[in-house]
């Protein structure tokens, strides 16, 4: 392919080497801010301010101007933002609309979610397969960092990890392996420190791995870890769509808002949606997704939108044990069709097609907060006043 062909221009640093395979480079050759100047005539300003403005366009750099790196590809993005926004005139709106799809195709989707247990990693899965029988090519990455478990549910045993990627042991395409329904796997690793502490540089080359790998695939599915961490972060800024998991759990919901508020702080350019798991009667899936975004709307204002829900399905928790996905193994069971349908309209950008009703609750579910105004800044009862800097050990914490 054309920019595989580019990515091995030899112009890395020392000890910076283009292994490539398939077309996939490990370490894409990368030059510094005086270089990219140089090289494309454009001002530093001009390329710190394109970054920051196209930033899912881009290697995720270290915050330090100085430290910023560029690869080959994107100094030709470089000279087009140059040449597009300075010379043509064209409003930042058109020029996304202009760029879209053309330097990635794939549509990333990120699976998150506040806290642990919550389902996570089962709906990542399961949206894979559902993507990979609709015909779409798709990957799913195991971003869970340090304690991974992709290939538990998936059933699969992988001779490689994103471990051995990070090491320099083996290119990317050593590491993907065949997963369930036609489903690519980046496989994780559990247990392991060094990925739970990654550090930045090494978190951008992973990120700007996956982005390159958006020529290849039509749908990344990432299944992050749970919390807020900077990692978890990372992930969800280069998402077109990220899909917050909860349960009808006070302290789940209360996760859940405490990463749309991280997220919405970030600035993502992804679509924020709530999945609601683990619904059984009486409680309304409705009204735990207005919980969530009725905060959102109070403290934040924005609102996610719900994706769906999913009920307390004994069918889904077989599944698990027998370490196959739902849609393999049960696939016209209810919960198979609304993930289903969930999986169409993150690839279309929509709310999905129309459900089979909620299960009618026999009592009222928790409800929404009392209406308010929509504020700015930061009120005294946020519920999570403090979300940035707030979590330990990746899940958020409510109070001071």
């Amino acid at each position: 392919m054309a920019q595989a062909a580019v990515w091995c221009v030899p112009c890395s640093p020392p000890g910076q080497g283009a292994a490539t395979k398939d077309g996939v480079n490990l370490r894409p050759p990368t030059l510094d801010l005086a270089a990219a100047t140089a090289l494309t005539g454009v001002e530093p300003s001009k390329i710190l301010f394109f970054q920051r403005e196209f930033h899912s366009l881009f290697r995720l750099a270290e915050e330090a101007a100085e430290e910023c790196r560029f690869d080959v590809r994107e100094l030709e993005l470089i000279r087009t933002l140059d040449r597009l926004i300075f010379a043509e005139g064209c409003p930042l709106g058109e020029v996304r609309r202009r760029l879209a799809g053309t330097l990635r195709t794939a549509r990333v989707i990120a699976v998150t979610s506040g806290k642990g247990g919550v389902g996570k990693t089962t709906v990542a899965i399961n949206l894979a397969v559902a993507l990979a029988a609709g015909g779409r090519r798709t990957l799913l990455f195991d971003a869970d960092m340090g304690m991974a478990n992709v290939h538990v549910f998936a059933g699969i045993n992988p001779k490689r990890t994103v471990v051995d990627l990070l090491q320099g042991r083996a290119t990317v395409g050593e590491v993907l392996v065949d997963g369930p329904g036609g489903v690519r796997v980046l496989p994780g690793a559990s247990g392991l420190t060094e990925l739970a502490d990654l550090d930045p540089g090494a978190m951008a080359s992973l990120v700007q791995e996956l982005l390159h790998l958006g020529a290849v695939f039509d749908a990344i599915v990432v299944d992050t870890g749970a919390g807020i961490s900077s990692r978890v972060v990372d992930f969800l800024r280069v998402a077109d769509e990220i899909v917050v998991v909860a349960i009808p759990d006070i302290a789940s919901m209360l996760d859940a808002y405490g990463v749309v508020k991280v997220a919405h702080e970030a600035r993502v350019k992804g679509q924020i949606r709530l999945l609601i798991n683990l619904v059984s009667p009486p409680t309304d899936p409705d009204a735990v997704a207005e919980r969530i975004r009725g905060c959102a709307r109070r403290f934040l204002g924005c609102e996610p939108t719900l994706l769906g829900w999913l009920a307390q399905d004994r069918a889904l928790q077989e599944a698990n044990q027998k370490r196959q996905p739902l849609l393999l193994s049960q696939p016209q069971s209810d919960s198979a069709q609304r993930l289903r349908r969930m999986a169409a309209a993150l690839m279309n950008g929509h709310a999905p097609a129309a459900a089979a009703p909620a299960a009618p609750p026999s009592q009222p579910g928790p409800g929404p907060p009392p209406a308010a105004p929509v504020t700015r800044g930061r009120p005294a009862d946020d519920p999570v006043p403090t979300a940035r800097n707030a979590h330990q050990g990746g899940v958020v914490h409510a109070g001071p």
